[in-house]
C-alpha cells in the first residue's frame, strides 16, 4: 500500500518540478539567494544550552516528537545525558535534563525566520531540475527506473526511497516472525529476530531517512525495539530460574525420605518452562515430576508399613514394606525387612495361640482360655491380645462374683448378694442372669421400687412377668394386667385366676373400710382409703362417684364451718388437695385459702406472698372454665360478666401486693417481676387459643410452675408432676411467644416488654432450670440479647451492643421487626458518629444484621474513604478502582458508590484514550472510546478529533479520504456532534 503510494506522490511530484524548469535563469537567482542565505545563517548566534525539567507522564520518545519535531532523535538525548543509559525508559520526575544541539540547532534554524526557508526551498527545487529528464518514463512501473529514482533520491536526499521501502517491509515481517516465536515461548529466536531487523537502519538517521521511515515504518521501529528489550528481560528470568533449579538439583541426595529441594526446584523449572521454551527443561520436569512423585508414594508406604510394625501387625506390614522396596532399596528399609520377617514367625504363632484361647471360649471354657490368651501375651504382647484378655479377667470375676452371689442368697444374705450380683453385672454387662437375681432379690426383701428400677431397659417375657409380680404385690392390678396380657402360659393362667379373686376381695374391703370411716365421721381417713382404693380400682366407679360427690364435697364445707379458722392450717389443707386433685374447686379453695393467710399476716414472708401470687393469678387464667359462674339464681336468666370479674381480681390482685411494698421493697419487686410475667401470660392466653400447660384439670402460669419448684425442692413429692409440665413445655410451638414466657428466662423477657431492660438484664441469671427445652431457651436468650442491644445503642454504646447481637446474630436477622428497630437505632446514632469510628461502625453493623440499610452505609463510608485516598493522591485511580470493585457484592445500587465508579472510569478510559492519541494509533482510540459505553469519554475524543481535523483543514494538511474517515470516527462516537 505505502509503495504504491510513494510511485505516485513521486510521479506527481516529477511532472510539478517540470514546471519549474521552463526558465533556466533561475540557476543565477538560486545562486544569489543560496549566497544570501548564508550569509544571513553565518550572522545567526550559535545555539545556547537549553535545560529541561521532567514532567510526570515524560518520556524521551515524547521530549523529542515536543520540543524537537523528529521523535527518532531520543537517542541524542541520551548521548547529552549518560546519566540515563539503561533507564531510558524510567525517568524521573524532577530531574534536569540537557536538550542534545541537534535539537537547538534546529530551534536556531527555525528562528532565521521564513526568508532563508523559502530560498532554501527554492534552491533544492532548481538542484532536482534534471529530474524532468525522466518525468515521462517515470509513469511505466519499471525496475531500471525504480533503480533510477532511487539513485536520485540518494544523490539529492542521501538515501535510496525505494531502498527505505524494502527495508522498512523487512523490519515489519522481522516484527511478525519474532512475535510468532515470542508466543511459542521461543525467546531466544524472537530476539534475533528483533536485533535483525533493528540492524537495518542506522542510529544517526538524517531528515529524509527519518521522513522515511514515518511514512513506511509508523512506530513499528519502537516497538520492536521494547520488545527485544522485554523478551530479552523474559529471558534472564527464566535462565536465572533454570540455573536456581539446577543448583537445587545439585543438593538432591538418594534418600528418597528428603524430597524438600526436589519439590523447589521442580517448582523453579516449571516457572522457566511458563517463560521459555527448552526441550531440555522439559525432560527435566519430566523426569523429576515422576521421581517426586515416586519419593512421595515410597514415603507414604515406609510411614504406613511402620505405623503396623509398631502396632506389632508385621504380617501387615511385610508387604507394605516390599512394595516401597521396589521403588528404594535403602538400608534403613532392609534392615526393617529383617526385623519384620522375623516378626511375622512370632506374629503367626502367637496368633495361634490367640485363636486356640476364643475356641476355649466358645466352649465356655474361660479358664483354659484367660490361661491361654496369657501365655500369648507374655509371648507377643500385643493390644487385641491384652483387651482380650482384660475381658476375659472380668467374665472370670463376674463368673466367681455371681457364684457367691447365689451362695449368699441360699444364705438368706440378701444384702450381701445384691452386692455380688450388681459387682458382676457392671463387670460382664451382658450377663443378664445377674440383672434378673437383683430383681429376684430385691423381691425377696419386698423393695418393689428396688425391684422395677433393676428391670429398667429389659424386654421378654420373664421381664413381663416379673414387673407383673412386683405390680401385683404392690396392689397395682391395672399394671399387672397389662404386663401380664401377651404372656401365654397354662401356670400364668392359674395366677391370673388367683389374682382375680385377690382384686375382687381386696375391692369389697376397700369399701367396707370407706363406709366405716364414714360411719364413724372420720372423712379424711374415708378420703385418704378412697384415693388409694382407686390407684389399685381405677374401674371402681362406685368408689370414685361417692368419693367426689359425697365425701370431698363434705371435706370442704367442713373446713370452712368453722367458727375461727386457722388460715395457715387452712391454707396447708388446701393447697395439698389442690396438688392432689389439682381442679378448678380445689384451685378456688387455694386461692382464697392464701388471700386471707396473707391478709391476716402482719409481716408476711416472701414464700407466703409468692404463694398467693401464683394461686390468685393461676385461679384468674382460669376464670372462663370455672363452672360456678353459669347458672347463679340470683342473676336471673342474665350471664355474669366474666371480663369485668377478671378486671376487678386483678386490682384486687395490685392492692393486695400494694400492701406488703413497705414491709420489704426487695421481696415485693421480686413478686412483682413474676406477677408481671403471669400478666403478659395472661394477655395472651386471653387474645389466643387455649393454652397447653396445665396440671390436672387447671391452666398454670409461670409464677405457679416456680412455685412448684420451689415446693418440691422442700417437700420432695411433686417428681412427676413437674415432669409432666415439662413435657407440655415441649410441645408449645417453638415460634410462639408463650414458649418463651413459660421458659427458664420467661421473667427476664417480661420485665424487657414492659420497658424495664435493665430489670430483665438483672434477672437473666435467674434461671430456674425446670422448663428448660433447648429451643425455647435459646429464642428467648436471643430476644434478651435483641433487647439488650437496643438498650446498648440508645445509651451510644455501639460496640457493646454489636458484641451482643454477634451472639445471636443469625437468628436476630430472621426477624423484620428487630432488624428494623436496629437500624432504625444505627440510622439514628450514625450523624454523632466521629469520622475515624464511622468505619468501624459501619462494619460492625455490616457484619452482624447484614440489613440493607448497613449495606448502603457501609458502602457510603468506603466509597468516601476511598474518594479521600484518590484526592489526595495515596492511591492511583486504577487502584480505587479495584477496591470499589471489592464493593459490588454489597451495595452496587449505592447511588454514591456509582456515581465515583462512573468518574475513574471515565479518567481510566481517558487516559488510555490520549494514550493511544500520542501513539497515533487514532482508530483504536476510538474502539477504546466506544467499548467505554460513557457519553463523556466518546464527547471529549470527539471535540480532540474536531480540533484536529479544524487545524489540518486550516493548514490544509489532510486528504479528502483522511477527512471523511476522521468524520466518520466523530459520528461514530457523538451522531448528535456531527448533525
Amino acid at each position: 500500500m505505502f509503495s504504491n503510494l510513494i510511485n505516485t506522490i513521486t510521479k506527481f511530484w516529477l511532472i510539478f518540478l517540470t514546471l519549474f524548469g521552463v526558465s533556466s535563469g533561475m540557476g543565477w537567482l538560486a545562486y544569489s539567494i543560496t549566497q544570501s542565505s548564508k550569509d544571513y545563517l553565518q550572522s545567526t548566534s550559535k545555539p545556547t544550552e537549553q535545560i529541561y525539567i521532567v514532567q510526570s507522564g515524560d518520556s524521551l520518545v515524547d521530549l523529542a516528537e515536543k520540543s524537537c519535531g523528529n521523535r527518532e532523535i531520543w537517542r541524542d538525548f541520551v548521548s547529552e545525558n549518560p546519566k540515563l543509559i539503561g533507564r531510558e525508559n524510567n525517568l524521573e520526575i524532577g530531574e534536569t535534563l540537557i536538550f542534545p544541539k541537534v535539537c537547538l540547532e534546529g530551534e536556531a534554524f527555525a528562528k532565521s525566520g521564513n526568508y532563508v526557508s523559502d530560498y532554501l526551498l527554492l534552491t533544492i527545487l532548481i538542484l532536482i531540475i534534471p529530474l524532468f529528464i525522466f518525468a515521462i518514463g517515470i509513469w511505466a512501473d519499471n525496475s531500471m527506473f525504480k533503480k533510477l529514482i532511487n539513485s536520485l533520491t540518494i544523490i539529492c536526499c542521501g538515501v535510496g526511497v525505494f531502498d527505505i521501502r524494502d527495508r522498512a517491509n523487512q523490519t515489519k515481517n522481522s516484527l511478525v516472525k519474532a512475535e510468532e516465536r515470542a508466543k511459542a515461548k521461543r525467546l531466544k529466536e524472537a530476539i534475533q529476530l528483533a536485533k535483525s531487523g533493528t540492524r537495518l537502519w542506522s542510529q544517526n538517521p538524517n531528515f529524509w531517512e527519518q521522513l522515511f521511515r514515518k511514512w513506511f515504518l509508523s512506530d513499528f521501529l519502537i516497538k520492536l525495539e521494547e520488545s527485544s528489550k522485554k523478551w530479552s528481560g523474559q529471558m534472564q528470568n527464566a535462565q536465572s530460574l533454570i540455573q536456581e533449579g539446577n543448583n537445587l538439583l545439585a543438593l538432591v541426595s538418594d534418600n528418597p525420605k528428603e524430597f524438600e529441594n526436589l519439590e523447589k526446584a521442580l517448582h523453579c523449572l516449571q516457572r522457566a518452562k511458563n517463560l521459555l521454551f527448552d526441550p531440555k527443561v522439559n525432560e527435566q520436569i519430566k523426569f523429576y515430576s515422576s521421581e517426586l512423585q515416586q519419593r512421595k508414594q515410597w514415603l507414604e508406604l515406609f510411614e504406613d508399613a511402620q505405623a503396623n510394625a509398631l502396632s506389632k501387625y508385621f504380617q501387615k506390614a511385610l508387604p507394605i514394606y516390599e512394595e516401597a522396596q521396589n521403588l528404594y532399596s535403602t538400608d534403613e528399609l532392609n534392615n526393617l525387612i529383617t526385623v519384620c520377617k522375623s516378626g511375622v514367625i512370632a506374629e503367626k504363632r502367637y496368633c495361634q495361640e490367640l485363636k486356640n484361647a476364643k475356641s476355649f471360649c466358645q466352649q465356655a471354657d474361660f479358664l483354659l482360655a484367660f490361661q491361654s490368651a496369657r501365655i500369648a501375651i507374655t509371648s507377643f504382647p500385643r493390644e487385641d491380645g491384652q483387651n482380650f484378655l482384660r475381658s476375659l479377667t472380668n467374665i472370670l470375676e463376674a463368673k466367681t462374683s455371681f457364684k457367691r452371689g447365689l451362695q449368699h442368697e441360699q444364705s438368706r444374705e440378701l444384702d450381701l448378694a445384691l452386692d455380688c450380683y450388681t459387682k458382676a453385672y457392671k463387670l460382664m454387662p451382658d450377663f443378664l442372669e445377674c440383672r434378673f437375681r437383683q430383681v429376684i432379690v430385691a423381691c425377696k426383701q419386698e423393695n418393689w421400687g428396688k425391684a422395677l428400677t433393676f428391670l429398667d431397659g429389659l424386654n421378654g417375657d420373664r421381664t413381663s412377668y416379673l414387673r407383673g409380680f412386683i405390680f401385683a404385690k404392690q396392689q397395682n392390678y391395672e399394671e399387672n394386667e397389662r404386663e401380664w396380657q401377651n404372656i401365654r402360659s397354662f401356670e400364668l393362667d392359674t395366677h391370673r385366676s388367683k389374682l382375680k379373686i385377690i382384686k375382687q376381695k381386696a375391692y369389697l374391703l376397700n369399701l367396707q373400710a370407706i363406709e366405716k370411716f364414714v360411719d364413724r365421721g372420720d372423712i379424711e381417713k374415708a378420703a385418704e382409703v378412697s384415693h388409694k382404693a382407686l390407684e389399685r380400682h381405677p374401674q371402681a366407679e362406685v368408689i370414685r362417684k361417692n368419693l367426689d360427690t359425697h365425701i370431698l364435697p363434705r371435706l370442704d364445707s367442713e373446713s370452712w364451718k368453722q367458727t375461727e379458722i386457722n388460715w395457715n392450717t387452712l391454707l396447708e389443707k388446701t393447697r395439698s388437695i389442690w396438688l392432689e386433685r389439682p381442679n378448678i374447686q380445689s384451685l378456688h379453695n387455694w386461692a382464697v385459702a392464701a388471700y386471707y393467710c396473707a391478709m391476716n399476716t402482719d409481716y408476711p414472708k416472701l414464700a407466703l406472698i409468692m404463694e398467693f401470687n401464683a394461686s390468685w393469678g393461676t385461679a384468674i387464667a382460669n376464670l372462663p372454665d370455672d363452672p360456678s359462674l353459669s347458672n347463679l339464681p340470683w342473676l336471673g336468666n342474665s350471664t355474669p360478666d366474666r371480663s369485668l370479674l377478671k378486671q376487678k381480681l386483678e386490682e384486687l390482685w395490685d392492692r393486695v401486693l400494694d400492701q406488703f411494698k413497705g414491709h420489704d421493697l426487695n421481696t415485693y419487686m421480686q413478686v412483682r417481676d413474676w406477677q408481671r410475667l403471669d400478666r403478659y401470660t395472661l394477655n395472651i392466653l386471653t387474645s389466643s387459643t387455649k393454652p397447653i400447660i396445665k396440671l390436672g384439670l387447671t391452666w398454670i402460669l409461670p409464677s405457679t410452675i416456680d412455685f412448684l419448684q420451689q415446693f418440691e425442692k422442700s417437700n420432695n413429692n411433686l417428681t412427676k408432676s413437674m415432669l409432666d409440665l415439662k413435657h407440655q413445655h415441649t410441645l408449645l410451638q417453638i415460634s410462639s411467644q408463650l414458649s418463651l414466657l413459660y421458659s427458664s428466662l420467661g421473667i427476664a423477657i417480661a420485665a424487657c416488654l414492659d420497658g424495664d431492660v435493665e430489670r430483665g438484664l438483672q434477672l437473666k441469671k435467674q434461671n430456674s432450670g425446670y422448663l428448660n427445652h433447648k429451643e425455647h431457651f435459646d429464642n428467648a436468650q436471643v430476644m434478651l440479647c435483641y433487647f439488650e442491644a437496643c438498650h446498648l445503642l440508645k445509651k451510644n454504646q455501639w460496640q457493646e451492643a454489636f458484641r451482643v447481637i454477634r451472639q445471636s446474630s443469625r437468628l436476630i436477622q430472621k426477624n423484620p421487626e428487630w432488624l428494623g428497630e436496629i437500624d432504625r437505632l444505627c440510622e439514628s446514632m450514625v450523624r454523632g458518629l466521629d469520622e475515624k469510628d464511622q468505619i468501624t461502625f459501619a462494619k460492625s453493623w455490616l457484619e452482624n444484621t447484614a440489613s440493607k440499610s448497613a449495606k448502603n452505609y457501609y458502602t457510603e463510608c468506603k466509597t468516601e474513604e476511598i474518594r479521600i485516598q484518590l484526592a489526595n493522591e495515596k492511591i492511583t485511580p486504577r487502584q480505587g478502582l479495584s477496591k470499589l470493585r471489592e464493593l459490588t457484592d454489597i451495595d452496587a445500587s449505592n447511588p454514591v458508590y456509582r456515581d465515583i465508579i462512573n468518574r475513574i472510569e471515565v479518567i481510566l478510559a481517558n487516559e488510555e484514550v490520549f494514550q493511544f492519541l500520542k501513539r497515533g494509533e487514532t482508530e483504536n482510540a476510538v474502539n477504546r472510546a466506544m467499548r467505554s459505553g460513557n457519553r463523556e469519554v466518546k464527547q471529549t475524543l470527539a471535540e480532540v478529533l474536531v480540533n484536529i481535523l479544524q487545524e489540518a483543514d486550516r493548514q490544509g494538511r489532510i486528504s479528502y479520504g483522511e477527512r471523511m474517515q476522521v468524520v466518520g470516527w466523530i459520528t461514530k462516537l457523538v451522531p448528535d456532534l456531527v448533525n
